[in-house]
């Protein structure tokens, strides 16, 4: 899966939950565009983990594309492939 910043960008500005966020952060001087994400991972089986550009706010995508919040915890387990339900490639 090869999603680009604004592909990402356009997937996560539709949640919810990141609209509550760009809302509640845009009252203290926080913009919300795809220049402001980073793509922290993204991996071969479209797991993804988003910084939502401010403060310790994160999204993550799993293998089946399905969007949550997550927690800066969640995000490196994700990456490591240890959070439950995430997909891992054997060597």
């Amino acid at each position: 899966m090869a999603d680009t910043n604004q592909e990402i960008f356009e997937e996560v500005s539709k949640l919810d939950f990141v609209k509550i966020l760009a809302e509640k952060y845009k009252k203290d001087g926080f913009g919300f565009s795809k220049e402001t994400i980073k793509v922290e991972m993204l991996d071969e089986f479209g797991q993804c983990v988003v910084w939502l550009g401010f403060e310790d706010q994160f999204a993550i995508r799993d293998a089946v594309g399905n969007w949550r919040e997550a927690t800066a915890e969640e995000c490196v387990a994700l990456s490591k492939g240890e959070l439950p339900g995430s997909q891992k490639l054997l060597n």
